[in-house]
């Protein structure tokens, strides 16, 4: 992959010396490792021998995606009471997607997983190891209401309005458009198939963020300091 990259110039000569770098840790871990087979364990491994060899923040983050193209699927989970918990196909085609994280995010995540493995080693046979980041206190699939019934028990006990979890996405949406990013560049974070759907959900926001930039113009060229 790397140079078939280099034979098309699609990536710099900087990159490419760092992913051979990187490739160069990362096999002799888990490159005879089927995707499909890899578990966090195996992971956990690379990070200790990494960390002992002195990793840079790139080449840390890069695992982190491998980490993540690893364990992350696409799925929509599903409550029947017919059927109980099960998986579905997502919503759309652009529901499988790869999104950049925060640094800070990850190292939360990476926590968030340490603990996870030694709650999987506690718990022993109870613990029903399926693969999900996020899940019952057994590895199982949660339900789907779950995070939206306490979202409405921490409002309640914080006396906040109601909140919903699709109120953070319209937020992180809100607040790229406020810091003057790009409509294609939300979309695409998003999901969205078409920019136009984007546009047209946050109109009003785009709007306001246009006057912003609008008033900021005004005190830079018009106001007296």
């Amino acid at each position: 992959m790397i140079n078939l990259k280099v034979q098309l110039g699609t990536v710099k000569h900087s990159a490419v010396s760092g992913y051979r770098d990187l490739a160069a840790r990362i096999n002799p871990a888990i490159g005879h490792i089927r995707l499909k087979d890899l578990r966090a364990d195996h992971l956990n491994d690379l990070y200790a021998g990494l960390s002992q060899k002195g990793t840079r923040k790139e080449e840390a983050r890069a695992t982190a995606k491998i980490d993540l193209a690893a364990q992350l699927k696409a799925k929509n989970i599903t409550y029947r009471a017919d059927r109980g918990i099960y998986e579905d196909t997502p919503k759309t085609s652009t529901s499988g997607r790869f999104i950049a994280l925060p640094e800070e995010t990850m190292q939360l995540l990476r926590q968030y997983r340490a603990w996870q493995n030694e709650e999987r080693l506690r718990l022993g046979e109870y613990y029903s190891y399926q693969g999900f980041v996020f899940s019952q206190d057994n590895g199982k699939l949660m339900r789907p209401d779950s995070v939206t019934a306490w979202l409405s028990k921490f409002s309640k006990r914080h006396g906040l309005p109601h909140v919903n979890p699709h109120a953070f996405r319209h937020t992180m949406a809100s607040m790229l458009y406020f810091n003057s990013v790009d409509s294609v560049s939300i979309s695409k974070r998003l999901g969205h198939s078409k920019i136009s759907t984007t546009t047209d959900i946050y109109a009003h926001v785009i709007a306001a963020a246009d006057q912003q930039n609008a008033d900021i113009l005004a005190d830079i060229f018009l106001k007296k300091a």
